[in-house]
């Protein structure tokens, strides 16, 4: 499946990108569309959290149909992540060597969270079947404050380019990326980019995941796309989802 030439809606200014993509999808919007916004208001990260984007910034949301699982849409932050990197290589190929991903959903630039995805479906509007958006944030102009985290932009490294190169960058990027994956048949391709471009194997990383709490080195991705972790004492262990951390 692929995404090449659908409309892109451009906003002075929303709340949230995937907010205003999913309830134009479920109120019978033609599916694929884009929404792009100059600035959003209350954008949102993964577990509830806000995530701002500041004017100078990219804010934009895909929101397409799917006739896969809703486990199999999971992938999609994957799909996305290979999408923003390869996007942000072909605007800044200087940055490549220092751009790397971080499961399951972190654009990082030399270990400081540059971009973020996240992806959300929901099942209903017309025409039945499974609505995912996809939404992805890059941090062009500037770094919001993230509690706890280390945060940069482009600017802060020197890169100084315009939001709508990295749009039509990551359009071609998403598109591409979409036809590779082909809803899960194709995701050994994917898999195979992403880890390209994520961080070095034997990474120490922390994992919340729920109640449990892990601290090891990044062990790759299993074939279905979840984290494998190595944990001293206990061997490699598989996680589905979580909050993935740097452990310093």
């Amino acid at each position: 499946m692929g995404v090449r030439g659908a409309p892109l809606i451009h906003l002075e200014a929303c709340g949230s990108t995937n907010a205003e993509a999913m309830a134009r999808a479920l109120a019978g919007a033609e599916l694929p569309f884009w929404v792009w916004a100059d600035q959003q208001s209350a954008g949102k990260g993964r577990s509830g959290r806000v995530w701002m984007s500041a004017e100078g910034n990219l804010a934009i949301s895909l929101a397409f149909r799917l006739t896969c699982e809703p486990a199999t849409a999971a992938q999609l932050s994957l799909v996305a992540g290979v999408a923003v990197r390869e996007a942000l290589c072909s605007i800044a190929p200087e940055l490549a060597a220092r751009l790397r991903l971080k499961w399951p959903n972190d654009i990082l630039l030399e270990g400081a969270k540059l971009g973020g995805i996240l992806v959300e479906t929901a099942s209903g509007g017309p025409g039945g079947g499974l609505i995912a958006v996809v939404g992805m944030g890059v941090n062009v102009a500037a770094a919001p404050v993230i509690e706890g985290r280390d945060v940069t932009a482009l600017s802060d490294v020197g890169h100084h380019t315009s939001v709508e190169s990295l749009v039509s960058a990551l359009r071609e990027a998403m598109d591409r990326a979409l036809v590779l994956w082909e809803e899960g048949t194709g995701f050994r391709g994917v898999r195979a980019r992403w880890l390209d471009g994520a961080l070095a194997a034997g990474t120490r990383l922390r994992v919340h995941a729920g109640a449990e709490r892990a601290e090891g080195t990044f062990a790759g991705l299993d074939e279905d796309g979840a984290l494998l972790l190595e944990i001293p004492g206990e061997g490699r262990k598989r996680f589905t989802f979580g909050d993935v951390m740097l452990a310093t």
